[in-house]
């Protein structure tokens, strides 16, 4: 699923590690969009359980979307903060960079997850390699001091890597 695909069909299933805890469908959004605001509100007018946000580097990403999503449920009448957001902060290089710096507390936000993919690619490297285990592992920092959970990023469900997320402590994975 692309980043860049319509934000009205594409969509990512958050699933718990946890056997009590709902998969949820999540809307996925552009963070870095130029049409955030209109993206946003699009999705918070279709049936999801949440937002996804791509591309959300470091706190000012956070920040810009938090901004742009307040407007959103403002023109929806839909409850300021209601709306549950797990930020993909990890998919490049400077995302990487960015979560050393102290992320906010945000009542929507419940969670950050990586496109290990994505930032296999912006690196430059194979996979498995170091460089992307350390910015797994800088995910979990990031989301522990945000007060948050850590999702792991997959393609589709798998049994091995489930497994292996979970012993690093990541709560769930973002499929699709």
């Amino acid at each position: 699923m692309s980043a860049d695909s319509d934000p009205a069909t594409a969509l990512s299933r958050l699933h718990w590690f946890q056997t009590d805890r709902q998969d949820l469908v999540l809307a996925v959004v552009n963070g870095e969009s130029e049409h955030l605001a209109v993206d946003l509100q699009t999705v918070l007018a279709a049936p999801n359980d949440g937002l996804l946000i791509r591309r959300c580097d470091g706190l000012a990403g956070i920040e810009r979307v938090e901004t742009a999503l307040r407007v959103a449920e403002a023109r929806l009448g839909v409850v300021e903060g209601e709306t549950p957001v797990v930020a993909s902060m990890a998919d490049t290089a400077r995302a990487v960079l960015a979560l050393r710096k102290p992320m906010i507390a945000s009542p929507r936000l419940i969670g950050l997850t990586w496109d290990r993919p994505a930032l296999r690619k912006s690196l430059g490297c194979s996979d498995p390699s170091p460089l992307l285990d350390q910015a797994g592992l800088q995910l979990l920092y990031a989301a522990a001091a945000a007060g948050c959970a850590a999702f792991d990023w997959q393609a589709d469900t798998n049994p091995e890597l489930e497994e292996k997320a979970r012993s690093l402590g990541f709560a769930g994975a973002c499929i699709g």
